[in-house]
């Protein structure tokens, strides 16, 4: 072997063994093109397991994929570039970003409650929740006998928990049963959430229930970005898919086995649906749901023109943030924003993020 491709395969072997070894056994012991991709991938800036989730390292894909799509490296630049640091929790903090919302009319889910590791929660009346009767009257008589609790601060829809009641006992979509106190004592002592969201449990659109095989909302993605005269645009937008029993429909890059469905922007339809090849990676074309059999290309969804007006209502209302990954919930009510996303991720899975990052760079 010569010395040049020699290193080559050496090189992309000591950034990361594991992924180098799984590409190379999905191409069928390719390692000199495995080795080629690899370099090519560090070139465009992709960490190792993201370029396997996009199929870079596989020998079959084309070449002009590297320049078709884009690494969360490339995005996160120019969405720095757009996006002011200092305004990052008034859309992380989903708390913070739910109070906002609010106080600018734009749609949310019910928000029932805040709580705080070692302080006082908050109610929509406004009191302060500083005792466990207090708390146990919101969990018990205020809120609704199904709702949602979700860490303020996460991402990827971790940590989220659907919550049953019954009399005085709560039960998570797990089957844990706690009473009140022990309710607030799990989230008392959670690792690593401080803040949690108690909201109201959303359901979804009949024209769009047959996507979902969990119980879990749906939402849409749609990405905004103000162009230089301060008119909003809308970039891309697609539908996340929920498979089999889970409860949210992030994907988690593919940890999830959950779909997305890329939406016609014009016409408010779904195109085409696909999910992560976790064998040989890449994304790969899905027809049909796999637990309900629904057709995914041509289904329209429901309240497109409010999903598009409410998301770039938002646009304006929280600059000078200039792009947002918005995530809304479309429901049998209307459209709700659920999450802004100041730092999203590329949506790889169409195969058209090198398009959008141009278009970015125009609207710049």
């Amino acid at each position: 072997m010569p010395q040049s491709r020699f290193r080559r395969v050496l090189k992309a072997a000591r950034s990361s063994p594991g992924i180098f070894l799984k590409a190379t056994r999905a191409s069928g012991y390719r390692v000199l093109e495995v080795a080629r991709r690899f370099a090519l991938a560090l070139e465009y800036r992709y960490e190792p397991g993201e370029a396997f989730a996009a199929g870079l390292l596989d020998p079959d894909t084309p070449l002009d994929t590297f320049s078709r799509i884009a690494s969360r490296s490339q995005m996160a630049r120019i969405q720095k570039s757009l996006n002011p640091n200092e305004w990052e929790w008034l859309l992380a903090d989903k708390g913070i970003f739910y109070r906002y919302c609010l106080l600018h009319g734009l749609p949310v889910p019910e928000l029932l409650g805040l709580w705080f590791k070692g302080q006082s929660g908050w109610s929509p009346e406004g009191h302060p929740l500083d005792t466990e009767e207090r708390w146990e009257n919101l969990l018990l008589h205020r809120c609704p006998s199904e709702f949602v609790v979700k860490p303020a601060r996460s991402v990827y829809g971790d940590g989220i928990r659907m919550i049953t009641r019954e009399s005085s006992v709560l039960t998570d979509n797990e089957g844990n049963r706690q009473s009140v106190r022990e309710f607030l004592n799990s989230l008392e002592s959670h690792p690593g959430y401080t803040c949690f969201v108690l909201q109201e449990r959303l359901q979804n659109h009949p024209g769009i229930a047959m996507m979902s095989g969990g119980r879990g909302v749906l939402s849409v993605r749609v990405i905004t970005q103000i162009d230089r005269t301060g008119v909003p645009r809308v970039l891309t937008s697609n539908l996340k898919i929920i498979v089999g029993e889970n409860i949210v429909s992030n994907n988690r890059h593919g940890a999830l086995g959950n779909l997305v469905a890329e939406i016609d922007i014009e016409r408010g339809v779904l195109e085409f649906c696909g999910g992560l090849d976790a064998m040989r990676g890449g994304h790969v074309r899905v027809e049909r749901h796999p637990d309900t059999g629904a057709v995914f290309a041509g289904t329209p969804v429901p309240h497109w023109t409010a999903v598009l007006d409410l998301v770039l209502r938002a646009a304006h209302v929280f600059t000078p943030v200039r792009t947002v990954g918005w995530d809304v919930a479309v429901t049998p009510a209307g459209a709700l924003l659920l999450e802004g996303n100041i730092w999203y991720d590329p949506p790889t899975h169409a195969g058209r993020t090198g398009a959008m990052l141009s278009r970015m760079e125009e609207l710049r």
